[in-house]
């Protein structure tokens, strides 16, 4: 179901969501009335849970009653920011990584944008694997992308193999900040793409 369906379509979320709350209410009243108070040690915790989760769904029926989803993207503005991806990678098959840079190159931006691909993995075998994609990349951005898309759309592809900071991929987006910071001071806007995700042209 895309969000069309869905806002088309919200009245049955509604009935469904007012159902769930007449019918919890009741249960909750029986399981109240006939609380095993002798084992309360079991009772009264199994109480506080069904409580707990009876307020959490509530307050998700409450927030997307009058929910609004924005259908056209604003428009942008005249002058744009050049922006960075950041790719932390930790462990993630090489071949997974390499769908998600290749997509990331064909983000029609007209501004600079640079993607930053980081990897922590101790194994010389995915170093080496991430650097020959990198490579492989490179050279498919430079000799298969038609040179008119590349001129709308400028990218550089960056890859770090970072320290042994053992923070996995929080550390590599430390490190990607810290590149940026040191390399790209001018890049305030970041977006963080997770290895595993095909990104679409228009992200």
């Amino acid at each position: 179901m895309n969000y069309k369906d869905f806002i088309n379509n919200k009245h049955y979320f509604r009935i469904i969501g007012v159902i769930y709350v007449m019918v919890t209410l009741v249960y909750l009243v029986w399981l109240i009335t006939n609380l095993n108070i002798n084992a309360f040690y079991v009772s009264v915790p199994f109480l506080l849970v069904q409580l707990f989760t009876f307020i959490t769904l509530l307050f998700s029926i409450i927030n997307h009653w009058s929910a609004r989803y924005r259908t056209r993207r604003p428009h942008l503005p005249k002058k744009l920011e050049k922006v960075a991806v950041v790719v932390p990678t930790f462990k993630e098959p090489a071949e997974m990584v390499k769908k998600t840079i290749k997509s990331l190159l064909h983000i029609k931006y007209p501004e600079e944008v640079i993607i930053i691909l980081t990897n922590d993995d101790k194994r010389n075998g995915q170093k080496g694997a991430l650097t020959e994609i990198v490579a492989e990349l490179g050279e498919y951005w430079n000799e298969e992308v038609k040179q008119e898309f590349r001129e709308k759309n400028p990218k550089k592809l960056f890859l770090r193999h970072s320290g042994s900071h053992g923070k996995a991929k929080a550390g590599n987006l430390n490190e990607a900040l810290t590149f940026l910071s040191e390399h790209f001071p001018d890049i305030d806007l970041v977006l963080t793409q997770d290895a595993d995700e095909i990104a679409y042209p228009e992200i």
